[in-house]
């Protein structure tokens, strides 16, 4: 049994985390500023309702840390982008202090796809060597944390894994836990609220180079993305070596796709407005999935109609 530190442990994928990394029988413990009763928070009172995710405590020896505290609005991130930089790379830094302080030398980063930018307009599927290309501070953010941790594993030998996340998606196959950020800003949430809600449903950006004008990105069940999680884990602690890995669906759809196909699965007919775009979207992101099967083992289980499903079920049983 590994005790296992997970920084940002009450969000969406942090919690679906908690649940793989019990089933892995493993010793989760988290840091987060909100509470859930079945879940150990280390973070101290007096810092509950605080945004300091680097808090690590002296008095337990941790096999590895998973660090998925950030902000990681992209839009958000094009007119604030001081919050941006002071929480995902100042609170990086102490974060990374305080593991050298604590001996911890495994350490899994949630890194992510947007990184790549517009790097897809030139390449068909984006792959762990294709060069960055961050077009938000958000992105900007991600992509410095992955050389901050890289820089450390030179230094002070911490073994490292940056996972590039695809456009997570879905909820809790049994439904126990799904998405709950207020306001929604991930597509299938969004798009689903509003149907439940009898809301339009927005379309930002309908003159891409796409056959209906619509973005492409790539979706991942936020179970695989769990399961990902702690198979990088395992990796590490069993020795392995640092790695930048993407965990994706592998597939491409582009937003008007997943639109038509939550119509569908839903049987509902939403009024649709299409928007301009917004600044700091890319134009396709859909990655190669190839080195996460060699390095962890690791492929999606669920489709993107399995996640849509998974979605809708969460935000009618959730429905206010």
């Amino acid at each position: 049994m590994s005790k296992i530190l997970v920084t940002g442990g009450s969000g969406f994928v942090g919690s679906q985390t908690i649940i793989e990394l019990l089933k892995a029988g493993h010793d989760p413990y988290i840091t987060d500023s909100t509470v859930k009763p079945w879940i150990r928070n280390l973070l101290p009172e007096d810092q509950i309702f605080e945004r300091d995710f680097t808090f690590i405590p002296e008095d337990v020896e941790f096999d590895a840390v998973l660090h998925l505290a950030a902000m990681h609005n992209v839009t958000d991130s094009m007119t604030n982008p001081g919050k941006y930089y002071s929480t995902n790379v100042n609170n990086m830094q102490k974060f990374l202090e305080n593991v050298v302080a604590r001996n911890i030398k495994n350490v899994v980063y949630a890194s992510s796809s947007s990184v790549y930018g517009n790097a897809g307009l030139q390449h068909f599927a984006l792959s762990e060597t294709t060069p960055t290309q961050p077009i938000s501070p958000y992105s900007t953010t991600k992509a410095i944390g992955e050389m901050m941790l890289r820089d450390y594993t030179t230094v002070y030998g911490i073994n490292h894994i940056s996972l590039r996340y695809f456009n997570v998606s879905g909820a809790d196959p049994g439904c126990e836990l799904g998405y709950t950020q207020t306001p929604a800003t991930h597509l299938i949430p969004t798009v689903c609220k509003n149907i439940n809600e009898g809301n339009p449903v927005i379309i930002y950006g309908t003159d891409y180079r796409t056959l209906d004008g619509t973005s492409i990105r790539d979706y991942t069940h936020v179970s695989d993305i769990a399961v990902g999680n702690v198979q990088a884990l395992d990796y590490l602690i069993s020795g392995g070596d640092s790695h930048t890995i993407n965990l994706a669906g592998g597939q491409g759809y582009t937003v008007g796709d997943v639109v038509t196909a939550c119509s569908y699965c839903v049987n509902a007919d939403p009024e649709i407005i299409r928007a301009e775009r917004r600044d700091g979207d890319a134009h396709r992101l859909v990655a190669d999935i190839t080195k996460a099967d060699d390095i962890l083992d690791w492929r999606p289980k669920y489709t993107l109609m399995e996640m849509i499903n998974h979605a809708w079920e969460w935000e009618v049983k959730n429905a206010k």
